[in-house]
């Protein structure tokens, strides 16, 4: 088990990034990189963290990602 984190993209969308401080307010932000780190990076060779508009992972150490077209 893991503290719950969120990454949220500055050039995401700003209803995006509104949505995510209002859902969740409390959970500590982190880098992209941090991300990927926690949940042992992606094997898939798709794109990177830093590329969704925002990335959640739980208390279990799931990762939820947030897809958005970058301002």
């Amino acid at each position: 088990m893991s503290a719950p984190c969120i990454y949220i993209n500055p050039s995401a969308p700003r209803h995006i990034r509104r949505m995510m401080d209002k859902t969740f307010p409390d959970v500590p932000r982190v880098t992209a990189n941090h991300i990927e780190e926690l949940v042992g990076g992606f094997t898939d060779g798709g794109p990177g963290v830093a590329t969704y508009a925002a990335a959640l992972v739980d208390e279990t150490g799931k990762l939820t990602l947030y897809e958005g077209y970058p301002t």
